[in-house]
């Protein structure tokens, strides 16, 4: 059963040494699955329309980022792993490699580390803290 949350969601990527932080504080929905939870919300983006964003932790140890709208992609980020993901904006798609550094899954919190890469090179090094509370009715 899904339950209604309050999220608050704060990116900081790190690109040529400069750090960009964004935050954004949102309701979504909460859902227990068979090994984890599932965090779903509209994302805004400056631009665009919105795009809904998926994030599925499975065993405390991966997390599953999904976004649907302008801006889609199923990235998977697994703390000593490296996965690959296409990246599709409307500009067009790119392949990226996710090198995931850190999962972190705490009561109502969620920690996620990585960086991106295209072919050889880093683009940007990226973390993303998810705090969550029930909303009360």
């Amino acid at each position: 059963m899904k339950e209604k949350i309050d999220l608050v969601v704060i990116g900081n990527q790190i690109v040529d040494g400069e750090s960009h932080k964004t935050e954004i504080s949102t309701v979504g929905t909460y859902e227990t699955t068979e090994n984890g939870f599932k965090l779903e919300y509209e994302d805004y983006i400056e631009g665009m329309s919105s795009t809904t964003s998926t994030i599925e932790v499975t065993g405390g140890t991966q997390v599953d980022i999904i976004r649907e709208g302008d801006i889609c992609t199923n990235m998977s980020v697994c703390a000593g792993e490296r996965h690959q993901c296409h990246y599709v904006t409307p500009y067009g798609g790119i392949l990226l490699g996710v090198n995931g550094d850190e999962v972190k899954v705490g009561n109502g919190s969620l920690y996620i580390k990585y960086t991106l890469d295209l072919n050889p090179n880093i683009l940007s090094t990226n973390e993303v803290n998810i705090k969550f509370s029930a909303i009360k009715s």
